[in-house]
C-alpha cells in the first residue's frame, strides 16, 4: 500500500518504508482514534533494511490476532534470501491504524495486517451499553401495574354483562343467542379491550422523547455553560438521562484535568540537600547557590531535555522558534524548563535526539562547552500506568558513553535506587524535599541515571532483541528485561509540577455536599498529593476527620484479609465515637487491590458511604472503574455520575449511571465517550443543580399527567358499563373525540410544560443547593416522582373520572325525554359523550395548569389552541363532509355541537370542572402555606419581593 499524506488511512497498515530515508519517520495525527490532537511518531522498524530487494522478495509476516488494543501490537516479519532468514519485530510504534491521518510525511508504504472490521477501530466501535433513567424504570413497571388494573377492568366489565345478560327480562334483543355464556364472556372481554386501549398511554414514549430532545437543546444552549477561551459550549450526547441529572447521589471525579488545569508550570525541584523555587511567571530559569549543585542541575536538565517524547515544531513563517508537541503536558513542562536553563531541543530524529545547549545553565566552571550534540537513541522504554516510569538508553558521540535516563514516582524510582545512592544523605535530603512538595499540592517526579558498560548493554541489547521477536510471551519477557536494566540508579533529583485548580472548584464542592451528594476523587497522584489537592478544592476540611485507609509498608501481596478487616473495624469504631462528624477517608491502589482480591470491597463501602468525602490516589484506569462498579453494586438505589477528562476517565465514566466528559488538554475521548460533556468542572454545578432538577421535575410530572389523562378519558366508560348493561357500547365518537384526544387536545400543553417549565429561577437554583434533594428517587424529601406521587395522580384521576360521568349521566338522565333546547332537541348517546369528552378535556387541562410554576407565552398559547382545537375539530367534522369524507369515517357526528348551544350544557360544565378540580386545589394549597417546600417558600419570596417592587397585587400559584 502506498499511502499519501493527509489521506484516510483504510487499514491496519504496518510500515515498511516512508519518505523521510534518513530517519525513517511519519508523524500522525489521531483524533479519530483517540481524540488527542497532537502529533504522534510512527517509524519503520530500524532493522529493516532501507532496500527491500536485497531479499528474494519473500517475506513473511506473523502478528497477533485482531484486538482492539490501541496501544498494542506485537509483530515479527521474517525474510528470506536463498537458504538465510532474517527476523525484525514490530511494536504499536511501527503500525499506522486505520482512522488516524498522516501528516508532515509525503508518502510511506507498508502492508495491511488488519482491514475491514478486524481493524482496531472498527473493534473499538462496539456498542455501548444501554443507559436508562431511573424515573423510566420506574415508569415501565407502574406500567404493567395499570396492564393489570386495565385486565381487571376488562373482566369486571365482562362478567357485569354476563349477569345483566342473564337476567336481560325486556331486554333480550341484546342477547346473540348462537353465543354460549363463556362466549358472550370472551366476547365483551375482548369489547372492552378495545375500549380500553388508551389506557396505557401509547404516546407516552413518544412525547417524552421529543420532550427530552427539546431539554437537550436548552441544555445545549445554556450560555451559564459557556467557556469562552476554548469556545465550547455543553453537549448531551445522550438526552434519554435528561431527568437521571437531578438524581446523583455520588460523583466520581478525576483530578488531573478535572479538577485541575492540566497546563503544568514546573515551580520546583531539589538537588543534593538544596532546593529551589520558580518565581517567575514565564520563565522556570534556576539559579544555583553551589558548584556542587550546578553539576546536579546541569544533570537534571540534561536528562529532561532527553527523557521524554515531545516532538519539536518550528512555526511555518520561518522563524527559529521552536514549539513543543507533548501528549503530556507533565512532560511538556520539564522540556520547556530544560530549555529555559540552556538544554533546547531542537530535533528529534528516529534514532537521534539533538540538544543544543547554550545559556546559564551551560556557564559557569561546572558547565559544558555550549554548541550542539546529536545524542543516539539506542532504547526508548516508553511510560505505561503499570511501570509507571520511562527511560531512554542513548549513546553520547563525544564521550561513547551509554547512559540510562529514568524518570517516575518515587516510589518506583526509590526501590530501583542502588545501595550509594539509597543510603546517601543528598538522596534522603531530596525525599524529604520531595514530601514537601507533595503537601503543596505539587505533581513530583524523581529522575535518575546509570552508566551502562558496554559489555553489559551488549549482552542485555542481545535479549532484548530476542524478546522483541519472540512470537510467544513477548510483553512478559520484554517488561522483565526493561525491568533488569532500570535497576541500580543514581537519584539526581526530584521536581515539582504545579496544576493549577479550575476555577470556581472548591465552590463547587462545596454546593454538591451541601446537596448532599458524595464526592469521591480517583486520581494516580501519590496520596500526599491527592491530599492536599482535595483540602484546596474543599473536598475535605480541617473540621472533617481524616483516616487513612492505607498500608504503607507493606507490599501488594503483604496485605492480608486480617489487615483489610483491623483497618475497617479501626475506622468503624472511630466513626462511631464520634457519629455526628464529618469523614474523609484516604485510600490508595494497594488497599484496593486488596480488597478486589479478597471480595472485601462491600465490607469497605459499608464505612465508605458513611463519609461525605473519599480520596483514592495511585489508581489506575482500571481500578477506577472497578471502584465506581462497586458503589453501583452496594446499593441499587444509588445513582452516580462520574467526570473526567481523559481517555483514562472512559471506563469509569461508562461505568457510572451518568457519564461527564470535560473537553480537556488531553483530546476529546472522554467528551465523546460520556453522555454529557462540559468545558470545566465547575459548570457540572449548573449541569444538576439547575438542569437536572428542572428535568427530574417536569419529566416526573410528565410521567404520571401522561397515565392520569388517559386514565380520566377510559374510565367513565367503564362507569357508562352500568347504564348500558356492559353491552359494550362506546359513547365516544372516535372521531374527533377518540383518536384526537392524545393526538391535539391534550399535548402540547404537557410537551411545553415538559420543555420550558421553571418552577425557581436558576439563581435560586444555584444559591440554595440543598433545593436538590427534591430530586430524590428515594429520599423522603423527594417531591417530583415516586410510586406514592403516581398512585396519588391515579387517584385523582378516579374521582375526577367518576364525577364527570355521574354529574352529566345524572343530570342528561334526569331531562332525559324532556326538551332542553327551543329547537324540540333531546339528548342522545353522541351528547352525552361529547359533553363528558370535553369535560375530560377541560379538567386534566387545567390540572396541568396547577402543576405550571412559570407561564410564558408558548405555555399559554398551548392551553388555549388545546381548548379552541376542541370545538374547531368539532365544527370541522360535524358541519362540513370534507373532513369525514378524507378519513373514511361514518360516524353520526352530524349535529354533535349541537347541544352546546344550550345553558344547561354550560352550567354542567362550570359545575362538573370546578367540583371535580376542588379537591386537586385544596391539597396543593394546603401544602404551600401549611407544609411548604424550600421552592415553595423562595417562590413566595420572590412573588412578594417583585410586588413590592411593582406595587401591584400579585398571586401565590399553588404548588
Amino acid at each position: 500500500v502506498n499511502h499519501k499524506t493527509r489521506e484516510p488511512t483504510p487499514a491496519d497498515i504496518a510500515l515498511l518504508a516512508c519518505s523521510d530515508p534518513i530517519n525513517r519517520v511519519v508523524y500522525v495525527m489521531t483524533a479519530g482514534l483517540d481524540g488527542e490532537t497532537n502529533l504522534k511518531q510512527r517509524v519503520v522498524a530500524p532493522e529493516l533494511p532501507e532496500d527491500l530487494m536485497v531479499y528474494d522478495r519473500r517475506a513473511t509476516l506473523t502478528c497477533d490476532a485482531p484486538n482492539k488494543l490501541l496501544e498494542s501490537f506485537d509483530a515479527t516479519v521474517t525474510f528470506y534470501s536463498g537458504e538465510n532468514e532474517a527476523r525484525v519485530s514490530m511494536s504499536a510504534k511501527n503500525i499506522i491504524l486505520r482512522g488516524s491521518q498522516m501528516r508532515n510525511s509525503t508518502w510511506a508504504i507498508g502492508v495491511v495486517v488488519y482491514a475491514g472490521s478486524e481493524t482496531k477501530l472498527q473493534m473499538n466501535s462496539t456498542t455501548t451499553s444501554f443507559k436508562t433513567s431511573s424515573c423510566m424504570e420506574q415508569a415501565q413497571q407502574l406500567m404493567l401495574y395499570i396492564f393489570a388494573m386495565q385486565c381487571l377492568f376488562c373482566v369486571g366489565a365482562a362478567i357485569a354483562s354476563n349477569v345483566f345478560m342473564g337476567s336481560a327480562g325486556d331486554y333480550y334483543y341484546l342477547v346473540e343467542a348462537e353465543n354460549s355464556p363463556l362466549g358472550e364472556l370472551f366476547l365483551r372481554f375482548f369489547n372492552y379491550v378495545i375500549i380500553f386501549t388508551n389506557f396505557i398511554p401509547i404516546s407516552l414514549l413518544v412525547t417524552i422523547d421529543m420532550v427530552k430532545f427539546g431539554q437537550g437543546f436548552f441544555i445545549s444552549w445554556d450560555l451559564g455553560m459557556y467557556h469562552d477561551e476554548t469556545n465550547r459550549c455543553a453537549k448531551v450526547n445522550c438526552s434519554e438521562l435528561n431527568e437521571e441529572l437531578g438524581c446523583i447521589e455520588h460523583v466520581f471525579t478525576d483530578k488531573t484535568g478535572t479538577l485541575t488545569a492540566n497546563i503544568m508550570k514546573f515551580k520546583e525541584c531539589t538537588v543534593n540537600e538544596s532546593e529551589y523555587c520558580v518565581t517567575g511567571e514565564t520563565s522556570t530559569r534556576i539559579q544555583p547557590t553551589s558548584e556542587s549543585d550546578q553539576v546536579m542541575l546541569r544533570r537534571m536538565f540534561f536528562s529532561m531535555a532527553v527523557n521524554h517524547a515531545v516532538i519539536p515544531e518550528y512555526s511555518e513563517d520561518g522563524s527559529d522558534q521552536v514549539v513543543y508537541s507533548a501528549s503530556s503536558p507533565d512532560e511538556g513542562a520539564l522540556v520547556q524548563t530544560a530549555k529555559d536553563n540552556g538544554y533546547v531541543l531542537t530535533k528529534r530524529g528516529r534514532k537521534s535526539l539533538t540538544i543544543e545547549m547554550c545559556g546559564p545553565a551551560t556557564e559557569g566552571p561546572a558547565a559544558e562547552s555550549p554548541g550542539c550534540v546529536e545524542l543516539v537513541m539506542l532504547h526508548n522504554l516508553e511510560f505505561s500506568s503499570d511501570r509507571k516510569r520511562s527511560s531512554v538508553i542513548v549513546q553520547d558521540p563525544r564521550s561513547m558513553k551509554i547512559v540510562l535516563h529514568c524518570k517516575g514516582a518515587d516510589n518506583v524510582i526509590q526501590e530501583r535506587l542502588c545501595a550509594s545512592s539509597l543510603n546517601s544523605v543528598h538522596t534522603a535530603s531530596a525525599f524529604n524535599n520531595l514530601d514537601r512538595m507533595a503537601t503543596k499540592g505539587l505533581r513530583t517526579l524523581c529522575i535518575a541515571t546509570r552508566e551502562l558498560d558496554k559489555e553489559l548493554y551488549e549482552d542485555w541489547n542481545e535479549r532484548y532483541h530476542e524478546a522483541n521477536v519472540a512470537l510467544e510471551d513477548r510483553k512478559r519477557l520484554i517488561a522483565e528485561l526493561q525491568d533488569e536494566i532500570e535497576q541500580e540508579l543514581e537519584l539526581i533529583g526530584c521536581t515539582g509540577i504545579e496544576d493549577k485548580l479550575q476555577e470556581h472548584v472548591p465552590e463547587t464542592i462545596s454546593s454538591l455536599r451541601a446537596a448532599g451528594i458524595k464526592v469521591w476523587m480517583l486520581t494516580g497522584d501519590k496520596v500526599d498529593t491527592a491530599v492536599n489537592i482535595g483540602l484546596s478544592c474543599a473536598l475535605w476540611t480541617h473540621e472533617m476527620h481524616l483516616h487513612y485507609f492505607l498500608f504503607e509498608n507493606a507490599s501488594y501481596h503483604d496485605v492480608s484479609k486480617d489487615l483489610l478487616t483491623a483497618k475497617i473495624s479501626a475506622i468503624t469504631n472511630a466513626m462511631d465515637a464520634e457519629p455526628g462528624k464529618p469523614v474523609c477517608i484516604v485510600i490508595d491502589t494497594k488497599s484496593v487491590f486488596a480488597l478486589t482480591r479478597f471480595k472485601m470491597m462491600p465490607e469497605f463501602l459499608r464505612i465508605a458511604n458513611r463519609c461525605e468525602s473519599v480520596i483514592c490516589a495511585r489508581v489506575s484506569p482500571d481500578q477506577k472503574a472497578v471502584i465506581v462498579r462497586s458503589v453501583r453494586e452496594s446499593d441499587k438505589n444509588i445513582k452516580t455520575l462520574s467526570i473526567g477528562d481523559g481517555a483514562n476517565d472512559v471506563p469509569m465514566i461508562q461505568k457510572a449511571h451518568v457519564g461527564v466528559g470535560i473537553y480537556g488538554q488531553e483530546g476529546l475521548q472522554a467528551a465523546n465517550a460520556a453522555d454529557f460533556a462540559i468545558a470545566r468542572f465547575h459548570f457540572l454545578r449548573r449541569l444538576l443543580f439547575v438542569h437536572g432538577r428542572w428535568s427530574a421535575r417536569r419529566v416526573g410530572v410528565l410521567v404520571c399527567y401522561m397515565f392520569y389523562k388517559n386514565a380520566i378519558l377510559v374510565l367513565p366508560q367503564f362507569l357508562f358499563a352500568f347504564f348500558c348493561l356492559a353491552s359494550g357500547q362506546n359513547f365516544y365518537l372516535d372521531y374527533p373525540f377518540y383518536q384526537g384526544y392524545n393526538l391535539v387536545y391534550t399535548s402540547f400543553p404537557i410537551l411545553f410544560f415538559g420543555i420550558s417549565d421553571q418552577d425557581v429561577s436558576d439563581s435560586l437554583c444555584l444559591k440554595h443547593p440543598e433545593m436538590y434533594a427534591d430530586g430524590s428517587l428515594r429520599s423522603a424529601r423527594g417531591l417530583f416522582f415516586s410510586k406514592r406521587i403516581f398512585w396519588r395522580w391515579i387517584g385523582e384521576g378516579f374521582y375526577q373520572s367518576g364525577i364527570i360521568t355521574l354529574l352529566v349521566l345524572g343530570i342528561f338522565s334526569y331531562v332525559s325525554g324532556s326538551v332542553i333546547g327551543p329547537a324540540g332537541h333531546t339528548s342522545d348517546i353522541w351528547s352525552v359523550g361529547s359533553v363528558i369528552h370535553l369535560c375530560v378535556c377541560l379538567v386534566v387541562t387545567f390540572r396541568l395548569l396547577l402543576e405550571n410554576k412559570s407561564i410564558n407565552r408558548i405555555i399559554a398559547a398551548s392551553y388555549v389552541f388545546s381548548v379552541l382545537s376542541w370545538f374547531l375539530w368539532c365544527w370541522l367534522w360535524s358541519e362540513t363532509r370534507t373532513v369525514p369524507l378524507l378519513l373514511s369515517s361514518n360516524n353520526p357526528a352530524t349535529g354533535v355541537l349541537t347541544v352546546f348551544s344550550y345553558p344547561i350544557t354550560w352550567h354542567l360544565l362550570f359545575l362538573t370542572c370546578w367540583i371535580a378540580l376542588l379537591p386537586s386545589f385544596l391539597a396543593n394549597s394546603s401544602n404551600v402555606l401549611l407544609y411548604p417546600s424550600v421552592a415553595d417558600t423562595l417562590r413566595s419570596e420572590a412573588v412578594r419581593a417583585a410586588r413590592g417592587r411593582s406595587g401591584k397585587t400579585a398571586t401565590i400559584h399553588p404548588a
